[in-house]
């Protein structure tokens, strides 16, 4: 073997000895940059989800309480509405309605220890008033539908379906803490 083909095979023993060692660095960090990327969609869903964990429910104009008094229980109705036209205590609503094509059924919605009378679900939203489900400068609550149904939606935002349930579904919901009479 000359000179120049023993230095060609040294440098290939070299080369080979060296891959195998490239090869496992190479993969450690591609296994790394793999598990960070998880490890940051990870922290970006958790972080999404903590900053906007629920949907938001609307609250309800004044000059809307007259048409809706209707849909509160009757014997809180009156002073519900007294002190959503005083801005003492402002009142959520919430539209309801269940898939087409599937039976009309009755329905409760409850807001924290309130609860409403029962609503006859159709396919045709009905918008619903209701104290929020927590004092209102906690600006956080959570909304039961309370029956047996299928295909329920609530109008908050965004849109909340449940598929199909018996007994009670919740939801989490937030509102925007500020001027009780907007």
């Amino acid at each position: 073997m000359g000179g120049n083909d023993f230095q060609v095979q040294r440098a290939m023993e070299k080369s080979s000895a060296v891959q195998p060692k490239t090869r496992s660095l190479v993969g450690s960090l591609a296994l790394g940059t793999g598990a960070a990327a998880i490890m940051l969609g990870s922290w970006l869903i958790f972080e999404a989800l903590r900053h906007h964990p629920a949907a938001v429910l609307a609250q309800a104009n004044p000059a809307q309480l007259p048409g809706l008094a209707y849909t509160l229980d009757a014997d809180q109705a009156q002073n519900l509405e007294q002190q959503a036209q005083a801005c003492k205590l402002p009142l959520g609503t919430v539209g309801v309605w269940h898939d087409p094509g599937v039976p009309d059924t009755p329905v409760r919605i409850q807001s924290g220890s309130y609860i409403s009378p029962s609503v006859m679900l159709t396919s045709v939203p009905q918008i619903v008033a209701l104290p929020y489900p927590a004092p209102y400068h906690a600006g956080a609550g959570t909304l039961s539908v309370l029956g047996t149904a299928k295909g329920v939606e609530l109008a908050l935002t965004p849109v909340t379906r449940f598929a199909d349930f018996s007994g009670a579904v919740s939801v989490n919901v937030t509102w925007t803490v500020g001027n009780p009479c907007p």
